[in-house]
């Protein structure tokens, strides 16, 4: 029978943070370096989104742009603060 997993059991506790204006290149390094497969991206410690390592080869080096010019801000898979801020309830509107 299977086990049920809850977010705490596959987050990781300290995650890795670079900020949105550093090199693609640079966190590849790092997501080599740590044996990790993406990292939050901040502006100013705020975290804004997130890149994975595919989000590398797909929207980088597949589309024959240089990792070490591209900025990780220009591959975000998010882009909303709100929805990287898990546990936080939305301002009311």
């Amino acid at each position: 029978m299977a086990t049920a997993l809850t977010v705490e059991h596959v987050m990781a506790s300290n995650p890795i943070t670079l900020d949105r204006s550093d090199p693609a290149a640079d966190a590849a390094k790092l997501m080599r370096e740590l044996d990790v497969g993406d990292v939050v991206l901040c502006d100013e410690h705020i975290p804004q989104g997130m890149v994975t390592d595919r989000d590398i080869v797909v929207r980088a080096v597949a589309a024959d742009k240089n990792p070490s010019r591209v900025r990780l801000g220009d591959l975000a898979v998010v882009r909303d603060p709100e929805s990287v801020l898990l546990g936080t309830a939305p301002p009311n509107r």
